[in-house]
C-alpha cells in the first residue's frame, strides 16, 4: 500500500530486517540510512505517515533514526508529530529522540 509517496511495504520490510539483526551489526547502519532518506524526502508525507499510518513497533524502530531525520528536514512540525507519536505510544519511550530532534534543529 502506497501512503503518499511511502510505499510502506518497503518501510515494514526494512524494519523486519532491523528486527532481525544484532544491534551491533554493521548492517543496521544500512537500514538506518534507508529508513531516514525515505523519510527525509517530503516534510508533509513523512508526517501524514506517522499520524496516520504508524503502527506502535514501527514507531519504535524508526525512533532509532528520528535525529536524522529530523536533521534533514529542520521541521518544528517534525518534532511536534514526534511530541504527538510519543503521547499515542506512551509505552515507548522516545524523549531521547526527541530532545536529540530537537538539539539537530539548532
Amino acid at each position: 500500500m502506497k501512503t503518499g509517496m511511502f510505499n510502506n511495504h518497503k518501510i515494514e520490510k526494512l524494519i523486519e530486517k532491523r528486527r532481525q539483526l544484532h544491534p551491533n551489526d554493521p548492517s543496521v547502519y544500512r537500514i538506518w540510512e534507508e529508513l531516514t532518506e525515505i523519510f527525509s524526502k517530503d516534510e508533509k508525507t513523512t508526517i501524514e505517515y506517522f499520524e496516520r499510518y504508524c503502527k506502535e513497533d514501527e514507531a519504535y524502530w524508526i525512533s532509532e533514526v528520528f535525529d536524522d531525520i529530523s536533521e534533514k528536514l529542520q521541521s518544528w512540525k517534525f518534532i511536534e508529530c514526534l511530541e504527538n507519536l510519543q503521547k499515542k505510544y506512551p509505552d515507548i519511550d522516545m524523549q531521547i529522540d526527541i530532545d536529540y530532534a530537537k538539539k539537530a534543529m539548532e
